[in-house]
């Protein structure tokens, strides 16, 4: 193998490797965080202060800035994603109900939108893959002698 598509294919597998990382270790984090809100979140009414749409190449990420009280602090606003049905309910009737951590209202999603961390989960999986892959290759399955300029197949 040329030393030139060597350095590229190690570069390729470190990019991988490290974008399949965080994508995993951030997947992990909103993954868990949603299944704590689901478990032990707390239920409340929040009105709708803003909302934007972020365009994309297949699907559009809708996105509701919420203000709300938790029972025992002062009201705080986020912004949070949620899906295109809950997004149209929201705008016509400008409130929306929101689950939040007890223990640390900042953390909140939309009530119902329990989908967090599913992708970024499944994408860092595939770049660990792909990355492990192109090491695979480049190290493991060579064919005899590749890599000693003295060995010749008789």
């Amino acid at each position: 193998m040329p030393w030139k598509l060597k350095i590229g294919m190690n570069l390729l597998a470190a990019l991988f490797l490290a974008s399949g990382g965080m994508c995993v270790v951030g997947g992990a984090r909103l993954f868990r965080e949603s299944r704590t809100l689901q478990a032990g979140g707390v239920v409340a009414p929040a009105q709708v202060v803003g909302s934007r749409v972020k365009p994309g190449d297949r699907n559009d990420q809708f996105y509701l800035t919420v203000a709300y009280r938790p029972a025992d602090g002062p009201g705080l606003s986020r912004e949070i994603e949620v899906s295109r049905w809950k997004f149209d309910a929201a705008e016509k009737s400008r409130t929306v109900d929101v689950r939040y951590l007890a223990s640390d209202p900042s953390i909140v999603e939309a009530d119902g939108d329990s989908n967090r961390g599913f992708m970024p989960l499944f994408m860092g999986t595939l770049l660990l893959g792909l990355g492990g892959w192109f090491l695979y290759t480049l190290y493991i399955d060579k064919p005899p002698g590749e890599d000693d300029p003295g060995y010749t197949i008789e």
